[in-house]
């Protein structure tokens, strides 16, 4: 692509992106922490309630189980050597196996809440590379993976949510907006003055 071609494109499409892409990435990350606070909060809203109708239910079924478990055995009788007869009762319910049950029921959470901490981290990590590049006006060498990482991180915790039933927060589509254009082509080409 020649120089030329390069500033055409930068006057024309983004011209923010093209004079000081740092600037355009950064607000970017703004937006994409908001979108993290808005999911957080969001998230926690509708989790509360879903766990706690998980709990009760999976508490409900445990002394239900135990209830008929306990009814089976008093109908038993013990043979001469003291050992209780369970044949026909099945296995005694157990505390760790409804606490699995429950982990099933609400492991759709778990996966939002995963997938906004590994997001969390990209951020942070992409937020050091635009401050990096901002200060030697050069763009990192590993910007497209970090751009990689966003996007893949993003689209996680979009799908992690949309899994829930619960709205997605508008600013996931606002950051990748304004991402988009400063992860789509090798910008310090033009900072730098270079030509390809």
């Amino acid at each position: 692509m020649s120089r030329f071609f390069t500033v055409v494109i930068c006057l024309l499409l983004v011209p923010l992106a093209c004079s000081r892409p740092w600037n355009t990435a950064h607000t970017g990350l703004e937006v994409a922490a908001e979108g993290l606070v808005a999911s957080d909060e969001i998230v926690a809203r509708a989790m509360a309630p879903d766990h706690a109708d998980a709990r009760a239910a999976v508490v409900a079924e445990y002394q239900e189980a135990l209830t008929e478990y306990s009814a089976c055995l008093s109908g038993e009788r013990e043979p001469p050597d003291g050992t209780p007869i369970v044949a026909g009762c099945g296995s005694e319910p157990t505390v760790e196996g409804y606490l699995e049950r429950y982990d099933e029921r609400v492991e759709q959470w778990e996966q939002v809440t995963q997938a906004l901490e590994v997001l969390r981290e990209v951020l942070l990590i992409a937020e050091a590379a635009v401050t990096a590049w901002r200060d030697s006006q050069e763009q990192p060498d590993d910007w497209s993976h970090i751009c990689q990482r966003i996007y893949d991180a993003e689209q996680a915790v979009v799908r992690a949510i949309e899994a829930t039933g619960t709205d997605v927060p508008e600013q996931w589509e606002r950051m990748l907006t304004l991402i988009r254009p400063v992860c789509s082509w090798t910008v310090s080409q033009v900072t730098s003055g270079g030509e390809s």
